[in-house]
């Protein structure tokens, strides 16, 4: 990694898996408070993923691959998902798209309603036929957001 790193990719990955841990600390009974949720460590660990694929400094693939296992993060937290959906968006690298893709008929609809632009940013005669789906969502925002992205 260049100049971009003052960041270390591993922790900001290790970050990202620390919910398994909270779950299963709260279903053994030990007293848990919202300071011990990774949540926020987890969306700022997105971010900063983000930045560093969209700055294109670093070509550890797994930056992109934390990513992508972000947007099918099992917190469901649509906060953390849509994040990992711009920040995949903004990277350049062809597994974005497909992971995107799946991600567009299931979820929240604040995650959903990130697809379309960031769909349209990797590859704009590709993501036509998706985006056409997508004027179908049942969440206004998203079909809005479809329409925005197809021009």
């Amino acid at each position: 990694m260049t100049a971009h790193t003052n960041v270390d990719v591993d922790e900001l990955i290790q970050i990202l898996g620390q919910t398994q841990e909270h779950r299963q600390r709260v279903q053994e009974g030990a007293t848990v408070t919202w300071l011990d949720d990774p949540l926020p460590q987890q969306v700022s660990a997105v971010i900063q993923l983000g930045e560093i694929a969209q700055s294109g400094q670093c070509a550890d693939p797994k930056v992109i691959t934390a990513l992508i296992e972000a947007l099918n993060h099992p917190s469901q937290n649509w906060q953390l998902l849509s994040r990992a959906a711009q920040a995949l968006g903004q990277s350049d690298d062809p597994r974005a798209f497909d992971a995107l893709v799946e991600a567009s008929g299931s979820g929240h609809w604040a995650v959903r309603r990130e697809i379309p632009e960031a769909l349209a940013r990797l590859d704009g005669a590709r993501a036509v036929e998706h985006l056409t789906k997508m004027l179908d969502d049942d969440d206004w925002a998203v079909r809005q957001a479809a329409r925005q992205a197809l021009g």
